[in-house]
């Protein structure tokens, strides 16, 4: 068997026997090369915080969507753009719910009752050297959402870039 191989010029290849490869170039040309461990779920430090971000913006975005937590929370971690947009729709839906829904008339104050909110699964993918693409799976009480993310690396810190809700 012939194996064709570059010799010390790129441009320029030579035609040897099998044996002949063995005996002499295989020490050269194979090198060892480090390999993550053989867990299945290998899961480097920074895609580790990337994905705790996004689970734990998803989570608080849904939350927010049910009015239960404020909008402010989210400033921190959401870009300039991304932040208005996700304001807009959340003033929308509450715009609807408050037309929609009148509250019972009652005695006593009414208490709503709170559901926790449960990521039921994450999809994290690694688009760029600087950004990731999350989906997640979100239960509450009524119903499931899919919650769409993309974080980028800007500015020395994650920042959510892009945010829907299904």
């Amino acid at each position: 068997m012939k194996t064709a191989f570059p010799e010390h010029d790129r441009n320029r290849y030579c035609i040897i026997d099998a044996t002949e490869y063995e005996e002499h170039y295989a020490t050269y040309f194979e090198r060892q090369v480090k390999q993550p461990p053989n867990d299945p779920v290998y899961i480097s430090a920074e895609e580790k915080s990337v994905e705790q971000l996004t689970l734990s913006i998803g989570l608080a975005t849904v939350e927010i969507f049910m009015g239960l937590r404020p909008m402010h929370h989210l400033s921190p971690w959401l870009s300039q753009a991304c932040y208005r947009r996700v304001h807009q729709q959340v003033q929308k839906v509450h715009e609807m719910v408050n037309r929609t829904f009148k509250p019972p008339a009652s005695s006593g104050p009414l208490q709503p009752r709170v559901h926790p909110v449960k990521a039921r699964r994450i999809i994290l993918q690694k688009v760029s050297p600087k950004a990731y693409e999350a989906c997640l799976i979100v239960q509450d009480a009524q119903r499931a959402r899919a919650v769409a993310l993309r974080a980028e690396f800007l500015n020395r810190r994650w920042k959510i870039t892009a945010l829907d809700i299904a």
